[in-house]
């Protein structure tokens, strides 16, 4: 019967740790986070991009079928403002959101802040006086 190893074979080497450089790597802090806390944020930032982007394609026409049912303008407008997000704004969005994993300083938090704030209050006030959004 062939030997089936539960534990480490004493016959054989124990193999190498992993070099320092990798180590070192690993735990460097980049701006207060790991390169690998960095990886989280971006993937999920991607994530919500995606997601955000066909979930206002499916939205808007669900909305329009419901707007087109009724006589108020608010549905029109929320309609309007719905197809006409644009890719930034959803990138702002998503950057935003998954910024929030992330260990950053107050400055950076409140920057943040003020351009998601932005992001959001020109597209809604040129879809509310009607111009380009």
């Amino acid at each position: 019967m062939p030997y089936l190893a539960l534990a480490p074979n004493p016959t054989t080497s124990v193999q190498n740790p992993a070099p320092a450089e990798a180590v070192v790597q690993a735990t460097t802090l980049y701006f207060g986070n790991t390169p690998g806390m960095w990886l989280t944020a971006g993937t999920i930032a991607l994530g919500l991009l995606f997601l955000a982007y066909f979930v206002r394609v499916i939205l808007a026409a669900r909305i329009k079928i419901i707007a087109a049912r009724t006589t108020t303008r608010l549905d029109d407008l929320l309609v309007t403002l719905i197809e006409d997000l644009r890719l930034p704004l959803l990138a702002v969005l998503a950057i935003v959101i998954a910024t929030r994993f992330l260990t950053l300083d107050d400055s950076i938090e409140k920057a943040l802040q003020i351009v998601a704030e932005i992001a959001f209050a020109i597209p809604t006030q040129m879809a509310i006086d009607g111009g380009p959004v």
